[in-house]
């Protein structure tokens, strides 16, 4: 009986904050200040706490972020217009827009209005396509959760080269981005999603699994063998009955079977916000190179 390796991103993020901090200096020296721009619409509780938290890292790193606040019901024209209108200031350097958002807005394709080197969420697609290649780390915006996992594992010096990969989740957000970049690394990755036949054979002989499919600690002790060598990824957040905060995987029950696990809440979440962050840095560099 063992207790597997907790992947918590804490650490991670103490570490990277010094150095986007120091990368953050080196701007302001020449004058500029790294500005990210959130387009935050409607009142849902969880967005706005997402929204403070990306407010709070950038400010502590040196940058500035501004929230631009909507109504719930905000015209999709005027919507758009303010969107165009920070594309073209040369003030701000990264945007994004804060999902979900209301019914009338779901038809604008964002990842269209914001330009590509503005794009700090990394869905446009000349971002897609810097994925899709494997261009250099800072040349372009990967998406922000793959990148954050990205991260998490390289710090805990766990190697993708020659592993067995399985994602659980076919999203354009995680799961496919994911796929791609750790390709790129030599992984021998497979793709799972709710048509997947024996997942548990699957996940059994997987040397890592990622979970992303936001079902509520849907993996139990039966996906995993116990031998202690997996590495388990879990990028679910999911609210219990009872209030607390899960994710895909049953914790509980699989930790004393596995090498290695992120934690929900304190895992893969605040990963993909320090990524935000550093994909700010990114636009910065590129629109003042």
């Amino acid at each position: 009986f063992f207790m597997a390796l907790l992947l918590k991103s804490d650490s991670v993020i103490e570490t990277l904050s010094l150095s986007l901090s120091a990368r953050c200096l080196k701007f302001k020296e020449r004058g500029i200040i790294p500005k990210l721009q959130v387009f935050l619409v409607g009142e849902n509780p969880a967005s706005i706490l997402y929204v403070r938290n990306k407010k709070k890292l950038c400010e502590k790193i040196g940058a500035t972020c501004e929230i631009v606040r909507f109504s719930e019901s905000v015209d999709p024209e005027k919507f758009e217009r303010h969107i165009l209108e920070s594309a073209q200031n040369v003030e701000v350097h990264g945007m994004f827009v804060q999902l979900p958002v209301p019914k009338q807005l779901s038809d604008i394709s964002f990842d269209h209005l914001i330009p590509p080197n503005k794009d700090v969420d990394g869905f446009h697609a000349q971002n897609i396509f810097g994925v899709f290649s494997g261009f250099p780390d800072n040349s372009y915006m990967r998406p922000c959760t793959p990148k954050g996992i990205l991260t998490l594992l390289s710090y805990y010096k766990i190697p993708l080269s020659g592993k067995r990969v399985l994602i659980i989740g076919r999203s354009k957000i995680v799961g496919r981005p994911l796929a791609l970049l750790m390709l790129h690394q030599d992984a021998t990755v497979t793709m799972a999603h709710s048509k997947t036949a024996n997942l548990q054979e699957l996940s059994k002989n997987s040397d890592i699994v990622v979970a992303a499919f936001g079902r509520s600690e849907i993996l139990d002790e039966t996906y995993f063998r116990p031998t202690g060598d997996q590495t388990i990824i879990d990028v679910g957040i999911n609210r219990r009955s009872d209030g607390k905060l899960v994710g895909d995987v049953k914790f509980d029950a699989v930790q004393s079977l596995v090498g290695a696990i992120t934690p929900v809440p304190g895992g893969v979440g605040p990963m993909t916000v320090i990524s935000l962050i550093d994909n700010l840095l990114i636009a910065t560099e590129l629109q003042n190179a």
